[in-house]
């Protein structure tokens, strides 16, 4: 998956209808690789008018900001072990996230999605990185940058 193939599978809804919301510990190394995704997609520009939430290891403190943005969907961009290669980016399913365990710390899709569905019909996608190492640290490893950056060409 690469920027061009982001921009059509979200091409249904306009960028002022998207909410892009990176999750992540940015001193587990890789596990950082959503929130660096999440500034990357911000400073390209490529969706211009789009809301970018930088939610760190706790979405659920920022589901009433997600909410005013008024999204048609959420995109949720995080490490998680899905069995790639380090540095994988692919979209993952609610079923696949319970099954996988989405990066290193631990929230309820469900009920998240439950939530912000309460008032009105939101979307949600799962933009998935697989980390290569988790380990304490406050760099993404080198290979992961590589592959984020490929992300762009």
């Amino acid at each position: 998956m690469n920027s061009t193939d982001l921009r059509a599978d979200l091409s249904r809804f306009s960028n002022k209808e998207i909410t892009f919301t990176g999750l992540g510990n940015r001193y587990r190394s890789d596990d950082a690789a959503g929130l660096e995704l999440l500034e990357l997609i911000r400073g390209k520009g490529i969706f211009s008018g789009a809301r970018f939430i930088s939610a760190g290891t706790n979405p659920e403190n920022f589901l009433e900001r997600i909410l005013s943005s008024n999204p048609g969907l959420v995109v949720f961009i995080d490490a998680c072990d899905f069995g790639g290669n380090p540095g994988d980016i692919r979209w993952m399913e609610p079923g696949e996230i319970k099954n996988a365990g989405i990066s290193t710390h631990a929230y309820s899709i469900t009920l998240i999605e439950n939530y912000l569905n309460l008032g009105r019909k939101v979307a949600c996608r799962y933009l998935a990185v697989q980390p290569g190492n988790t380990g304490i640290g406050e760099d993404l490893s080198p290979g992961m940058l590589r592959r984020i950056n490929e992300f762009f060409e």
